[in-house]
């Protein structure tokens, strides 16, 4: 690989292209049959945003990425989409807020989501954090949210899923929260 090959997959790289583009273009320079420039691989593996942008996950994990999908469809008012991510045996908690209490059953799982979807109206929600605890026997996310259009609602919500279904889930409002 040229001085000038290296200096533009670098500049290509800071530039936006991502990580996927990165990999195939590293995995291309480093094979046996090209005679890549070893000073100039590792001084672009050694500048500081290659460091970042390889050492961060690249992939939400499926527990992740349903809990954004729930977040989404909460934000949309889709009661649908928000019952059905329940197990037969799931519970609401709410702490705090005129829905304060704990809920068991479809029945009053669709009711809960009824008066905060219509109380709400459609909304814009905003992720301020999330993690993930994980096993093979489920997945806990944990996602500081604000809910913003008629009024704002931040809450810290703690899900979590089992085979796939959302098996227990809190909601503690947190109206002092800085995010």
């Amino acid at each position: 690989m040229s001085a000038h090959d290296f200096d533009a997959m670098q500049r290509d790289f800071l530039d936006g292209k991502g990580i996927i583009w990165f990999a195939r273009r590293l995995q291309h320079c480093c094979q046996p049959q090209q005679k890549a420039n070893p000073i100039r691989l590792t001084a672009f593996l050694a500048h500081p945003a290659t460091f970042v942008l390889l050492t961060a996950p690249a992939f939400a994990s499926p527990a992740e990425d349903m809990a954004k999908a729930r977040i989404a469809s909460i934000a949309k008012g889709d009661l649908a989409a928000i019952t059905s991510a329940y197990a037969n045996a799931a519970t609401l908690n709410r702490v705090g807020g005129p829905l304060d209490g704990t809920y068991a059953g479809p029945d009053k799982m669709k009711e809960i989501w009824t008066k905060f979807t219509t109380a709400q109206g459609e909304q814009e929600a905003t992720v301020a954090a999330i993690t993930e605890a994980a096993n093979p026997k489920g997945a806990t996310i944990t996602a500081d949210v604000a809910f913003a259009d008629r009024n704002t609602v931040k809450v810290r919500c703690v899900m979590v899923y089992r085979d796939g279904k959302l098996a227990d889930e809190i909601w503690q409002v947190n109206p002092s929260a800085a995010y």
